[in-house]
Order: structure tokens, then sequence, then C-alpha cells
């Protein structure tokens, strides 16, 4: 599977992080399952507690390029040279992984497309509420 994708997704403001769908038109809520209000890049990357451990491990293993921000953790530093930009995205990619955050989006696009294009409330796997915002 291919991590840099997601991570490129989140970069562009559209992921299927609850933030992003929301300002697309594609959620009704830009909330978090946490309770938060809105789930975007700072909150999956630096608040969320479901990921705490996940994050633990991405804080360890970027520890000599801190303090990380969204935007360093997205676009890269740079002061930093391609190597270590590389370095940061590849675990980036890796809490991505860990987070399982995307895992089911994955499984459900091709439905979530499908009843997007035909404006059907989903039966199924995407959750689809049938209008778009």
């Amino acid at each position: 599977m291919k991590y840099s994708l997601f991570h490129a997704r989140i970069r562009n403001r559209c992921s299927n992080l609850n933030g992003d769908l929301f300002r697309n038109h594609l959620s009704t809520s830009p909330k978090c399952q946490c309770g938060c209000v809105i789930e975007d890049a700072d909150h999956f990357f630096f608040i969320c507690p479901k990921y705490n451990l996940q994050r633990q491990q991405l804080f360890a293993a970027t520890r000599r390029f801190h303090p990380l921000s969204a935007n360093i953790l997205l676009f890269g530093k740079e002061s930093l040279t391609t190597e270590e930009n590389g370095l940061i995205f590849i675990e980036v990619q890796n809490y991505i992984k860990a987070t399982e955050r995307f895992l089911k989006v994955v499984l459900d696009l091709p439905c979530l497309f499908i009843c997007i294009k035909m404006r059907l409330a989903c039966s199924s796997l995407c959750g689809f509420s049938g209008t778009l915002i």
C-alpha cells in the first residue's frame, strides 16, 4: 500500500480526515471521533488521543528534527537536506500506516465514488449520506 499517497492527500487538504471532507463538501461535520471540534492535520499528528502511542514513536524517530510542525511533517523544511526530509517523510508514512486511520477509506473508495456519482445513500461500505453539502 502506498502511504505516500495518504501523505500527499493530507498535504493537499484532500484526505479523508473529517476536516478535509467537510471543507470539500463531502461531510456534514469536521469533528473527530475523539470528540475534538475538527480533525485536521494538526489534530491528527499532534493532538488526537487515539494515536498517542503511534505519535510517541513518530516523535522518537524524528527527535533530531524537533521542534516539529504539521508543515514540516507534510512539506519538509528548506534548511534540511533532501535525505533528512526523506527521513521525515518515511516516518510520517510509518505513522500514517501505524494509526490505520486511512485503512477503511482505501477499501471503501470505490463504493464512495459510485454513491456520490449516483447521489445514493449508501447502505454498504462507505456510509455516504446521499447528499453533497
